[in-house]
C-alpha cells in the first residue's frame, strides 16, 4: 500500500511539474518565471524558504530574484551571495546539485546564524540558482530530488527562451527605429533633396528660353549640361528612394503565377520592346511563387530592361522556369554585350557601373534593387556571362501554393 501511495504521489508531482512547464513556456520575462518557479518548488518539496537568485555579471554575485510567499514569515529579504563560503555560490560555480538533510551535521557548512536546518540547491546554468530550505530538519527523498532537478531543467529552458525572446524584442525595436530613420531619409530624398534640383532645372530652362537668342553656343551648352546633371541627380535620388523602400514599403506575400506576372511586365515594356525590335519569349512551364507582386514585377522589369538596353544588336530575351524541390528557378537569358568574369561580383553593388553614361544611360542602382528584392524573398540571384554573347540571370524563389484556375 505504501509503495502504491508513493507512486501516486510521484505521478501527481510529475503532473504538477508538467503544468508548471506549460506556464513557464508562455510567460515573457524572468521575473514571472521566478515567481512561478519558487511556488512550484515550495509545493514540490514542502519547503517554505524557497527562493531564486540571478547571477549579476557586473557585481559578480548572486542577487535576489524572488522567494515564495511563505518565506516572508521567516526572513525580511533574500541575501546576496558573493562569498565562496556560501553554499549557493559553490553550487553555481560548480554547476552541481547539492542537498543537505541536516545542515548542522555538515562540518564547515553550517552557519550558526541561519534558521535553515535542511536545504537543497540546484544550479540554473549561467542564469543563477534555486534554493529550497526548511526550518526543521527533513529528509529529502531521492524521488523528490530527482523531480527538483527535472523542474530546474524546465526553469532553465524557460529562462533561456525568455532571454532569447528579450534579445529578439530588443533587436526588433532597434530595427523598427532604424526603419523609421530610413523612412525619414526616404522623405528627405523624395522631397527635401529633390526640390532644390527641380528649382535649379526649372530656372536654367527658363533662362535658356528667355535669353536663348542672347547666349552664345558655349553658354547654351553649359546650361544643357547643368540641366542634364540635375536630372541625373534627381533620377539617382529616386533610385535610392526605391532601394531604401524595398524592406520598408513592401506589400505582404501571396501566391503569384509566374507567367501572368511576366506578361504584365512585358506589356508595360511594350513600347521599349517595339522600339528596339526586341524578341521576348516567355516560359511555357507553369509555376507559382510566394512573394510581393509589385516587387517581383520590378525585379523582372529591371532584368528584361537591362537585356534590351545593354545590347548592340537586335535584343533577344528568353525566360525559362523550372522547379527545384520547394523552390522555383527562373532564368532570364539575353544576347547582349555580356561582361567579364571579374566584373560579375560588382554588378549588384550600389552605384557600380561597368560602362560610361555616354555608352549606356542609367543610375547604377537597378541590379542592387534586384538583389535587395530577392533577399527580402529569401531567394538567390546570380549571373553567368560571356563578353559579346550575353548573360543569364538565375533567380530562385520560394514555391507558392498552386492557385485554382
Amino acid at each position: 500500500m505504501s509503495h502504491e501511495l508513493a507512486t501516486q504521489t510521484v505521478e501527481r508531482k510529475l503532473r504538477d511539474i508538467n503544468d508548471t512547464a506549460k506556464q513557464l513556456m508562455t510567460v515573457p520575462d524572468r521575473s514571472q518565471i521566478a515567481s512561478i518557479a519558487v511556488e512550484s518548488v515550495k509545493k514540490l518539496l514542502n519547503t517554505p524558504l524557497t527562493g531564486i537568485w540571478w547571477y549579476d555579471d557586473d557585481r559578480e554575485a548572486l542577487v535576489p530574484a524572488g522567494m515564495a510567499d511563505s518565506a516572508t514569515e521567516y526572513i525580511d529579504a533574500q541575501p546576496t551571495f558573493s562569498d565562496e563560503t556560501a553554499l549557493a555560490w559553490r553550487v553555481f560555480e560548480s554547476g552541481e546539485f547539492q542537498a543537505y538533510d541536516d545542515l548542522s551535521a555538515v562540518d564547515a557548512l553550517h552557519n550558526n546564524e541561519t534558521i535553515l536546518e535542511s536545504e537543497a540547491i540546484v544550479p540554473l546554468g549561467d542564469h543563477g540558482v534555486m534554493c529550497a530550505g526548511a526550518v526543521k530538519s527533513q529528509a529529502f527523498s531521492e524521488a523528490d530530488l530527482n523531480l527538483f532537478e527535472v523542474l530546474s531543467s524546465t526553469v532553465e529552458a524557460a529562462l533561456t527562451r525568455a532571454e532569447r525572446e528579450t534579445v529578439l524584442r530588443e533587436t526588433q525595436a532597434e530595427l523598427k527605429r532604424s526603419n523609421e530613420e530610413l523612412e525619414q531619409f526616404a522623405y528627405a530624398a523624395s522631397h527635401d533633396l529633390q526640390e532644390p534640383l527641380r528649382t535649379v532645372s526649372s530656372y536654367l530652362t527658363l533662362l535658356e528660353r528667355r535669353y536663348g537668342e542672347e547666349l552664345d553656343g558655349d553658354a547654351s551648352e553649359f546650361i544643357e549640361f547643368a540641366v542634364d546633371g540635375a536630372d541625373r541627380m534627381r533620377n539617382m535620388i529616386q533610385a535610392l528612394l526605391a532601394y531604401s523602400r524595398v524592406d520598408t514599403r513592401g506589400d505582404s506575400f501571396e501566391s503569384i503565377e509566374v507567367r501572368p506576372l511576366l506578361e504584365q511586365v512585358t506589356d508595360g515594356l511594350a513600347v521599349k520592346i517595339d522600339e528596339a525590335d526586341a524578341a521576348v519569349s516567355l516560359p511555357t512551364t507553369a509555376a507559382t511563387v510566394t512573394g510581393d507582386q509589385n516587387q517581383l514585377a520590378q525585379l523582372f522589369q529591371n532584368l528584361i530592361d537591362n537585356g534590351i538596353k545593354y545590347n548592340t544588336g537586335r535584343p533577344k530575351i528568353d525566360i525559362s522556369v523550372r522547379h527545384d524541390d520547394e523552390r522555383v528557378v527562373i532564368g532570364i537569358t539575353d544576347n547582349g554585350i555580356g561582361m567579364e568574369a571579374d566584373q560579375i561580383d560588382d554588378i549588384f553593388e550600389v552605384f557600380q557601373r561597368l560602362h560610361t553614361r555616354e555608352e549606356f544611360d542609367g543610375t547604377g542602382i537597378g541590379l542592387s534593387i534586384c538583389r535587395k528584392i530577392v533577399d527580402r524573398h529569401d531567394g538567390t540571384i546570380d549571373v553567368q556571362s560571356t563578353p559579346g554573347e550575353g548573360s543569364t540571370f538565375t533567380i530562385t524563389l520560394p514555391r507558392g501554393e498552386q492557385t485554382d484556375e
